[in-house]
């Protein structure tokens, strides 16, 4: 598991080949300032998880289906609001709880003693709580964190997946402005991304990546 962070209004980086003397090109950008960031998580069998996107804000009063509404285009996700965008203590406790022990054990007996899994993550401080690492060890799952200061070269997730992914999403997002739209809503963000996840985190692609992840039963 690892979290990816979103701003709104840009799209990654390009290089681009122009004419001096007719000027650079007039490039489109979202008028959206917002900051989001997600909760993802594979498996070396190829699997994800349902992911918790945490949008910047406080939560609203009136229930969340006033910016989310319910569609076949807008995904049924778990939702979380902080004052940066940034996930906390509570988010990560949440996400484990709700998403990835009940997820990580479909099609498995709750009671079978033998059955534990392995989670790989950081080193952040969320993930270091005792009520983090209690959860984990009640439910029987081993978590091995990743060195510090490292994740960016041993990160399974940033060093394959979550680039192939926000580059799905920059592109969506491209042809979404290109409409003449520039204002990416909460929901907004949320159709254009659940597209990139569709068509970037295929069982195929993340199974292919890291073979050397399988473990042996």
């Amino acid at each position: 598991m690892d979290e990816i962070g979103y701003q709104l209004s840009h799209s990654q980086n390009e290089l681009v080949v122009f004419d001096r003397r007719t000027g650079a090109p007039l490039s489109l950008a979202s008028g959206s300032t917002g900051w989001c960031s997600v909760l993802e998580s594979i498996s070396a069998a190829g699997d994800t998880m349902k992911p918790l996107v945490i949008h910047r804000g406080t939560a609203p009063d009136k229930p969340l289906d006033r910016w989310f509404p319910p569609s076949s285009e807008c995904p049924h996700w778990r939702w979380g609001f902080t004052a940066k965008g940034w996930t906390n203590d509570e988010h990560a406790i949440e996400w484990l709880k709700e998403v990835f022990i009940p997820q990580s054990r479909r099609g498995r007996d709750p009671d079978d003693a033998s059955y534990w899994r392995l989670l790989i993550i950081d080193g952040h401080g969320s993930h270091i709580r005792g009520e983090f690492i209690f959860e984990c060890l009640i439910n029987q799952v081993l978590v091995v964190y990743l060195l510090p200061h490292t994740s960016h070269l041993t990160q399974p997730c940033d060093l394959g997946p979550f680039a192939h992914l926000k580059s799905y999403y920059s592109k969506n997002l491209k042809s979404f402005i290109a409409l003449g739209d520039t204002q990416v809503t909460r929901a907004r963000f949320n159709i254009l991304y659940h597209n990139a996840r569709q068509d970037s985190l295929t069982a195929q692609y993340i199974s292919r990546l890291a073979p050397e992840w399988s473990l042996s039963s």
